[in-house]
């Protein structure tokens, strides 16, 4: 359905019983691959008795949010919250970029607040030593990332720029992508 709309921020909300009981693993997984980088999903498994894994996975996969609604009668509360966390969202597809300067490697990106996300397999190439890694809408927020730099052997107190990093949106005409902020990551 989003494939053919022309909103910047797509978003979905996916209630479940968390049982996975018309389609294999594979075609799930088939399914959540063309949909990444496509929308948000935030997922709810509600009651007590569903799979875990599998909501999670889809949130994950979706760049979403993933939770437990054990009580039906909440259910209504917590998908308030989830819509107006939604309709706060002011800009789509903003990516975490690094740049490395020769000599070092990313090792790993992880988002660790406010969910925990290991990006690092999720990684475009951006330009020489550039990499982008997604993380999806954002709005008025704060988010948290653990980036790991190798750096080559030098001296004790010696300083070097490990990396920049920079928080990059998309500009839907394929010219540069816009910086919403940047620093820079230095080594001792």
């Amino acid at each position: 359905m989003l494939h053919t709309q022309d909103a910047a921020i797509r978003h979905g909300i996916l209630l479940s019983d968390g049982r996975n009981e018309h389609e294999s693993p594979e075609a799930l997984c088939a399914s959540l691959g063309a949909c990444t980088g496509r929308l948000t999903c935030d997922a709810r498994g509600v009651g007590t008795d569903w799979e875990a894994k599998e909501v999670t996975a889809i949130a994950s996969a979706l760049l979403g949010t993933a939770d437990i609604v054990a009580n039906p009668a909440e259910l209504a509360e917590d998908f308030q919250r989830m819509m107006e966390s939604a309709m706060g969202k002011e800009v789509a597809d903003v990516a975490l970029r690094v740049w490395t300067p020769q000599g070092t490697d990313v090792t790993f990106v992880k988002e660790v607040a406010p969910t925990v996300e290991d990006l690092t397999h999720r990684r475009t190439d951006a330009g020489p030593r550039s990499g982008d890694y997604p993380t999806g809408s954002w709005g008025d927020e704060s988010r948290d990332y653990h980036v790991a730099v190798r750096v080559p052997a030098a001296d004790v107190g010696r300083e070097m720029l490990a990396a920049r990093v920079a928080l990059v949106l998309p500009n839907p005409e394929g010219t540069p992508p816009r910086p919403l902020a940047q620093g820079p990551v230095r080594a001792v």
